[in-house]
């Protein structure tokens, strides 16, 4: 469980959370504390009173920075837009209700300050026999937004990964970058890489879903028995066999490796 009992101002004052109900626990996954536990071996903050993610000074980190310098850039990478930082949360609240959480606890879990105030944004997307069409259509939207933000779920790791490559620019981030990523046999890499590689797979279903895309105008046609493991296995091999090309970008690399393996015939 995550306990939240502070909270940190734009001028990095520390205080309680604006309400009562902001004091509150939330769950956390095991896959996350794994790779919370991996960061924090490889900090050099990990001490038991340190910041889990500080600033290059060991103190707290400036919103501003962090939205400019590497939430953005993230994004950047990660080829999507339109997500701001308040999103996920709406993200997470979405998937709590999908995975059948009673509204109370959801409430509990966002740290609303009431029920009506849960029920009131996130109301229509709880089933009922009168929103069961709705919610058909509600889960296609939660399902798209997963396939996006995994495209994301590498960003806490690769901003505080123990190298520079947070820092470069998303140009830096070429066919080099992602064949250590891809071809490491660390946790930390393997989530990262798998994230990405689905992330333009998500994007990539989606363009052609959207856009209606004949198969043979389609960059590749991989059928659904096609596993993520297997995608990367191709965009890794790829990436070995043709060094000359690694200074593309992942997308156009990635297209570029799975149309060999998988051509529109």
């Amino acid at each position: 469980m995550l306990n939240v009992e502070r909270r940190v101002d734009a001028y990095g004052e520390v205080g309680p959370p604006k309400s009562d109900a902001g004091v509150r626990e939330v769950p956390l996954s095991s896959m996350l504390l794994r790779l919370l536990k991996e960061w924090r071996l490889q900090s050099k903050y990990s001490n038991a009173d340190d910041l889990i993610f500080p600033n290059k000074k060991g103190r707290f980190m400036c919103h501003d920075n962090f939205i400019k310098r590497r939430y953005k850039t993230a994004l950047a990478v990660a080829e999507v837009f339109d997500i701001n930082w308040h999103s996920l949360r709406h993200y997470a609240v979405s998937t709590w209700i999908k995975a059948g959480l009673a509204p109370k606890t959801v409430q509990a879990f966002a740290g609303h300050s009431s029920l009506q105030v849960t029920m009131d944004r996130y109301g229509h997307l709880f089933p009922s026999d009168d929103h069961k069409a709705a919610m058909g259509r509600e889960s296609k939207g939660v399902d798209g937004m997963k396939k996006t933000l995994l495209a994301v779920g590498w960003l806490a790791a690769t901003m505080f990964a123990p190298s520079d490559a947070a820092s470069q620019s998303p140009s830096g981030w070429d066919g080099n970058f992602w064949f250590t990523v891809c071809g490491s046999k660390g946790q930390l890499e393997s989530s990262i890489c798998t994230a990405h590689i689905s992330g333009l797979r998500g994007a990539f279903e989606m363009s052609v879903d959207y856009y209606k895309v004949e198969k043979k105008r389609r960059l590749y046609c991989a059928t659904d028995d096609v596993t993520l493991q297997q995608s990367i296995d191709v965009f890794v091999k790829f990436l070995r066999d043709n060094p000359k090309h690694r200074n593309n970008t992942s997308r156009v690399l990635f297209s570029i490796a799975m149309g060999k393996a998988f051509p529109c015939q």
